[in-house]
């Protein structure tokens, strides 16, 4: 009798252990996986599947241009970009997420104070139109920012009073034009902001204040993802950037943890010619 084990990874079974996976990636934990390749090509996509088994669908912000659908990914436009909210709370009893994005930004080099968002809090203010002033607060959020030859990825509070008086900021990722995977994770009760870049190279915050913001009652929407611009000033390019991939998870991950899930991610990616 021969027993097959639909995506199942042994690359450690000589640990004696099997990572479950769901097209590549990591299962366990996972709230929200979406892929972004299920629509026909060069259609407008309003709202992704959740293929995680979980039913928490992601869906186009009100107002907001919808992506196009493309063989890599989702296109898209700028230079407001676009927004999709899932059901997911962020400051759930536990006090923990772990969020994973693929996406190629386009912003040209050099863009001083022009930032792109990649997640951030249904509940943050000035998110009804694509053309008002997005403050991003008071959750802070994951972006990518077009200042120097090479881009920033960090995560940003806006009155720095969460994650303290400097951002978690990396400043040497792939370059613009060039697919990227980061990850944004918090664990109120550590407490720790941490963000990676598939370098490995960690950036985090570990300011008190992070575990009185993140205190498992207070409600501050849903996690939002996809890229849209900052303030009003927003780059003229178009379009804006390409999303590829987004797995949210429920619990917080470690560094090395975070840099596994990575490696399945990028092989993932691999199948779809998108290489991080």
């Amino acid at each position: 009798m021969i027993i097959t084990l639909k995506d199942v990874s042994f690359a450690g079974a000589g640990l004696g252990t099997a990572t479950e996976l769901i097209r590549g990636i990591p299962k366990a934990g996972l709230l929200g996986l979406y892929m972004m390749d299920e629509a026909e090509i060069g259609a407008p996509v309003s709202s992704l599947a959740d293929i995680s088994g979980n039913g928490n669908t992601a869906t186009l912000r009100s107002g907001w241009t919808a992506p196009i659908q493309r063989d890599y990914g989702l296109e898209v436009a700028g230079p407001h970009g676009t927004v999709f909210r899932t059901p997911i709370p962020t400051n759930p009893s536990g006090r923990k997420r772990t969020m994973y994005m693929v996406q190629t930004p386009l912003l040209p080099g050099n863009e001083a104070s022009v930032y792109s968002y990649l997640f951030g809090a249904s509940g943050n203010g000035g998110m009804a139109l694509p053309t008002d002033n997005h403050t991003n607060a008071p959750f802070p959020a994951l972006r990518y920012y077009g200042i120097g030859a090479s881009g920033i990825y960090d995560v940003y509070d806006l009155a720095l009073d969460i994650l303290g008086a400097t951002t978690v900021k990396y400043s040497a990722p792939p370059t613009f034009g060039e697919p990227s995977l980061a990850s944004f994770s918090y664990d109120g009760a550590a407490p720790r902001i941490e963000m990676n870049v598939q370098s490995g190279d960690t950036r985090f915050s570990t300011n008190a204040a992070i575990g009185t913001f993140l205190d498992g009652t207070t409600d501050y929407g849903t996690i939002e993802f996809g890229i849209w611009g900052h303030q009003v000033a927003r780059s003229a390019a178009n379009p804006l950037g390409r999303m590829h991939m987004v797995a949210i998870y429920e619990t917080f991950y470690d560094t090395a943890a975070q840099l596994k899930h990575m490696a399945f991610m990028a092989k993932a990616m691999q199948a779809r010619s998108v290489v991080v």
